[in-house]
């Protein structure tokens, strides 16, 4: 895998270097929205995204035409707990997206999890495999994970982002995110601030927002928090500092969402 060093344009959003793990709490399909996450990402920045097959179903192979099957994520996960490195190999979508999908090949009844003999494998790929893409000068680093809390992959993913992306397609994943995040704030530590809600549908944003507030208790402190919500056909939202966040009512007496940006110059990561 080549090194990238590459100069970008002043038209371009100036996004800081950073992990983000995309996740269902339910376990259902997100790797449409990552692949499409990849691509934007990819027209301002570099992007990795790699699939943490918790679950053994390949899902972001399928997200793409024409791809070597012999790459996949299932190999470096049994190389590295045989050799204790990763010899990071990718495919490259364009200039700027690499991925490394789950094994389309994987038996549903063995899968790569069931291969590997010490937790601490599962613990510590993801880390490590973070930090080999970092060094070959890639900005952003996605997680599509599959798994639940129970899935140490999964769990670390989420653990070591900088920004947990959850989509909701339904009341039902509304509520367990809302009890997957209260557990990770209040029990495990995690920064409450990073979570953010994809949805499908722009018109349920204004229901949503109402019933995703939460009371948490952080520190001995009791505090109520929303995370934000943005519109799966605006993705970027999630990289660009909003200056107008409202609703208006128009001549139909329906509310619309209006929004303005303006690209967040913020640089460096935490």
């Amino acid at each position: 895998m080549r090194i990238i060093k590459k100069q970008r344009t002043d038209t371009k959003l100036k996004i800081p270097p950073q992990v983000i793990a995309m996740w269902n709490p339910g376990g259902n399909n997100t790797a449409n929205i990552t692949a499409r996450l990849g691509r934007e990402l990819s027209q301002h920045t570099t992007a990795f995204i790699a699939e943490l097959p918790c679950l053994g179903i390949p899902r972001l192979f399928f997200q793409y035409q024409n791809i070597d099957r012999e790459i996949n994520i299932d190999n470096l996960i049994v190389e590295y707990e045989r050799q204790g490195e990763i010899n990071l190999r990718s495919i490259e979508i364009n200039d700027d997206l690499f991925v490394l999908p789950a094994n389309p090949n994987i038996m549903p009844d063995y899968p790569s999890s069931d291969k590997v003999e010490k937790i601490d494998t599962l613990l510590d790929f993801p880390i490590t495999l973070a930090n080999k893409v970092r060094q070959k000068g890639i900005s952003i680093i996605i997680f599509e994970c599959q798994g639940q809390l129970t899935n140490p992959m999964t769990f670390q993913a989420i653990k070591q982002a900088d920004k947990v992306i959850t989509t909701i397609n339904n009341p039902a994943d509304l509520g367990w995110s809302k009890v997957n995040i209260k557990r990770l704030s209040e029990t495990y530590h995690f920064d409450y601030q990073k979570f953010k809600i994809i949805v499908p549908n722009i018109d349920i944003i204004s229901d949503y927002e109402k019933a995703l507030g939460m009371k948490l208790y952080i520190d001995g402190k009791e505090i109520t928090f929303k995370p934000e919500i943005i519109f799966q056909d605006n993705l970027m939202e999630l990289f660009v500092k909003k200056e107008v966040h409202y609703f208006n009512e128009n001549k139909s007496g329906k509310f619309s969402f209006l929004r303005k940006f303006k690209a967040n110059k913020k640089e460096g990561v935490k």
